[in-house]
């Protein structure tokens, strides 16, 4: 599907309790060197101080944001993608930010030369509770079939045209909510792609969902692929071809740390990044020890 010249980008940020790092993940998204943009907070009646840092943008028209209850994580997400105008659709948590100035750019223009995509995805830094650097996680070329045994597509780097929204919403019943409708999406033939751009950071911490919830998400997800009639015997050899492209993946990121091109233009970047040691971070890369204060655990 064509898009406009201009299109409009809409970013929902779903948000509760995350005052600590709602104004980054806002700023990531104004500092964008793309316009026009709108950016749609929707907070789920926050107590800890997150609604007087909103107020903050309170004159900032690109800045729309709503206070209520909700049924969840996904039913804010789906009142965004509802309220959502623009053409080209993103969601990225309250506790996420986006890596560079040029994302929203490079999501238009690659929307403009691929008109069958209907989401594009890219890679993700992962970044710590104070935004220092852990490591990178690049990702596999897209394949259908590797997303549909395991998610391979990290939901803060992913832009979708808003046709997607309108007729598929998330699922408020499920944890692992983006995976699930991932794999939704393949299984209706929407259109998904990659690039190998770092689009966005994945900020990894003790209290995130992921991380506590993993046991949830993980026994849902069986569920949902069960149903979907995607749990196959042989998956356990491809299983394993998989890991081998990660591996690839997190030599490739080495060398990207070992030249630094992934930070060759500092003043693109808009987060305060943080390097604790080049040596940690290299070894963090190969390694994937990542946890709170550095104290190296296989999390991720």
């Amino acid at each position: 599907m064509v898009i406009s010249d201009q299109p409009l980008v809409s970013v929902v940020i779903p948000s509760f309790n995350q005052s600590k790092f709602i104004e980054e993940t806002i700023n990531s998204v104004l500092l964008q060197n793309y316009r026009p943009l709108e950016i749609i907070v929707i907070d789920a009646c926050s107590t800890d101080g997150t609604i007087d840092k909103l107020h903050k943008y309170d004159n900032v028209s690109e800045v729309r944001w709503i206070s209520e209850r909700d049924n969840g994580h996904a039913d804010g997400v789906n009142k965004g993608f509802i309220l959502a105008r623009g053409e080209i659709i993103a969601w990225i948590n309250s506790d996420d930010v986006y890596y560079s100035t040029d994302v929203v750019k490079m999501v238009v223009e690659y929307f403009t030369k691929k008109p069958k995509v209907d989401v594009v995805y890219g890679d993700v830094a992962i970044i710590s509770i104070n935004s220092t650097l852990l490591r990178l996680f690049l990702l596999p070329p897209f394949n259908k079939e590797r997303i549909l045994r395991q998610n391979y597509i990290s939901q803060p780097a992913v832009f979708i045209r808003k046709y997607v929204v309108d007729e598929e919403k998330l699922n408020i019943n499920q944890v692992g909510l983006d995976y699930e409708y991932w794999l939704r999406l393949l299984i209706k033939g929407y259109c998904f792609s990659h690039t190998n751009k770092i689009f966005a950071c994945d900020r990894h911490y003790p209290e995130r969902i992921s991380v506590n919830q993993k046991s949830i998400i993980e026994s849902q997800i069986a569920i949902v692929k069960k149903r979907l009639g995607l749990s196959r015997p042989n998956y356990v050899v491809l299983h394993f071809i998989d890991r081998i492209y990660q591996a690839f993946c997190r030599i490739k990121g080495f060398m990207l740390l070992v030249f630094m091109a992934v930070l060759c233009d500092k003043d693109k970047i808009v987060f305060p990044i943080k390097i604790d040691s080049y040596p940690k971070l290299l070894w963090r890369q190969m390694t994937k020890a990542v946890g709170s204060d550095f104290k190296f655990k296989r999390t991720l």
